[in-house]
């Protein structure tokens, strides 16, 4: 359950701002954007100790049909600085940005660190069109495990106008780009895509100690994209999967000698997913493995282990490369440049 009401409690109304105000130590949650609300913005504030979730976002259904509209859309959270929250809520809520039964929010340029478990958490797959980018977040899960740095969930289907304006049980993508995330203390993933979270587009990401994670529920999440991404591990780069699923275009550095591809489910005897035969497997391409030893480079698929031009003629990692880690230092140097360049930092 979540009380609703916050130190700033923003409902039936829209073209708010709450900018450069410090939360120092509230009770509950600092600000609550409640039910009916467009077009508030959280700007350049500062949470620090709150006793529950820094910002809250969360509209309300009539069961699973939100086409009435009683939800906040197109809030902003941007250049804020939240830390050491959830002294009571040891929950989703605690420090955390909290979206629920909300649309295209926009999550910007915002540092979220040392919270009891994860610091952005969406906890349903309702409207979509949500954005989240360029944000700092790291030092989760200090009083839990299991769960990401980034936590989304979905088990149940909501009917909203969001997509194309007609009412319809498919949410809009969301778009994680351009984060900078980090898996310490409990964290089991940086983008924690559990049970069936589907429709989500996570590109361009930088994952430190983390692999990508497509599912839990092979059978009911689908549609995401882990893509452009950097992924540096001690194991594999990507795990569980999904229909419709997408691993491409990454740069995975590991400093073990795990297949990469160990604990991704895959039948060798279709590797590939085809109308006629849809499998959970994620579409593997143009990847490239930074590794110890290129030469003991495997594809696991299954209870195969084959090399890459074999898993190649597959269709199967097409067009992905491996190369020589060069070293624990030599590879996290290498990962740091890639790094700074895709963040813009270069």
């Amino acid at each position: 359950a979540v009380h609703r009401g916050g130190a700033v409690l923003i409902e039936g109304a829209a073209n708010v701002t709450v900018q450069r105000c410090e939360f120092d130590r509230v009770e509950g949650s600092g600000v609550f954007v409640s039910r009916w609300a467009r077009d508030v913005a959280i700007l350049e504030c500062e949470f620090g100790f709150t006793g529950s979730a820094g910002v809250v976002v969360m509209g309300e259904a009539e069961w699973m049909d939100g086409t009435a509209g009683r939800f906040p859309r197109r809030t902003v959270i941007r250049n804020n600085w939240l830390h050491d929250g959830g002294v009571w809520s040891k929950n989703y809520l605690g420090g955390s940005v909290f979206l629920a039964l909300q649309s295209e929010t926009v999550v910007e340029g915002n540092v979220i660190y040392n919270t009891p478990r994860s610091t952005l958490t969406f906890n349903d797959g309702f409207g979509g069109g949500d954005n989240v980018t360029m944000n700092l977040l790291f030092n989760a899960n200090r009083e839990s495990a299991d769960t990401g740095v980034v936590y989304t969930y979905n088990r149940l289907p909501f009917l909203t106008t969001v997509r194309n304006g007609t009412p319809s049980l498919i949410p809009a993508a969301r778009a994680v780009e351009r984060n900078l995330l980090i898996a310490n203390y409990g964290t089991g993933a940086c983008l924690d895509n559990d049970d069936g979270s589907s429709f989500f587009d996570n590109r361009r990401n930088v994952n430190v100690y983390c692999p990508a994670k497509h599912s839990t529920f092979l059978n009911g999440a689908h549609a995401k994209n882990n893509s452009e991404s950097i992924y540096y591990v001690n194991g594999p780069c990507d795990y569980s999967g999904g229909y419709d699923e997408v691993f491409d275009a990454n740069h995975c550095f590991t400093t073990s000698t795990v297949s990469p591809t160990s604990r991704v489910p895959c039948d060798p005897a279709h590797p590939t997913s085809t109308p006629g035969h849809p499998t959970t497997t994620p579409a593997r391409r143009g990847n490239i493995y930074h590794v110890p030893n290129p030469s003991q480079f495997t594809v696991a698929c299954g209870a195969a282990g084959w090399n890459l031009s074999t898993s190649q003629s597959k269709g199967y990692e097409v067009g992905s490369v491996v190369l020589p880690l060069g070293g624990a230092a030599a590879g996290a140097a290498t990962a740091v440049g890639l790094a700074r360049e895709l963040l813009g930092m270069a």
